[in-house]
């Protein structure tokens, strides 16, 4: 079947893109932790399981971080000692684990891009583990294949990521852009 003439009319099947769809994607400096790690299936699904619990509180941290001055002081120290309470139980959980050197990371709903110091191929099946925010002594891990890796440099793209988890992963990367556009507009 032949598209119609005029693409304003076309089917969404047969409408051109002028524009490659990329996907919202943003470039921060992240503590993060790479594993070449291949998951069988109910591992995967437990991981992606994990991450949502992770960004949903992530999400909620960021949504409704108070400004300074705005809590009063008896809710701020009930805050300080919540803060503490999830950081040792973070800890208990996951041990005493450091986040690492921030380093640049480009991250993506489909994908990621990085560097590493790890010798890794296409194909590759690995594990990313990014610590969101310092609030919380957990990483958000994400499962991800390479697609590709030059000079250190790779491309690696979600294995299966639920789209229950693309939804909040998809609202904190936009959180992050909208940070980022806010940021450049104080500079100006």
């Amino acid at each position: 079947m032949a598209p119609p003439v005029w693409p304003v009319t076309a089917p969404a099947c047969f409408r051109g893109r002028t524009v490659p769809e990329a996907g919202l994607q943003v470039s921060v400096t992240l503590p993060y932790a790479l594993q070449r790690l291949s998951l069988p299936p109910y591992e995967l699904e437990a991981l992606w399981g994990q991450g949502l619990m992770i960004l949903r509180v992530v999400n909620q941290l960021e949504a409704h971080a108070p400004r300074e001055g705005d809590l009063e002081p008896a809710v701020a120290r009930l805050e300080a000692k919540l803060d503490l309470a999830l950081h040792l139980l973070a800890h208990s959980l996951h041990g005493q684990h450091t986040a690492g050197r921030p380093a640049p990371i480009t991250l993506g709903a489909e994908a990621c891009s990085l560097a590493t110091d790890q010798a890794l191929q296409a194909g590759d099946e690995i594990v990313l583990g990014l610590y969101l925010s310092p609030a919380l002594a957990l990483p958000l891990k994400l499962a991800a294949t390479v697609m590709s890796s030059a000079h250190g440099d790779i491309r690696a793209q979600w294995i299966a990521m639920p789209e229950a988890v693309r939804e909040v992963w998809e609202q904190w990367l936009f959180r992050q852009h909208r940070r980022m556009v806010q940021e450049r507009r104080g500079q100006k």
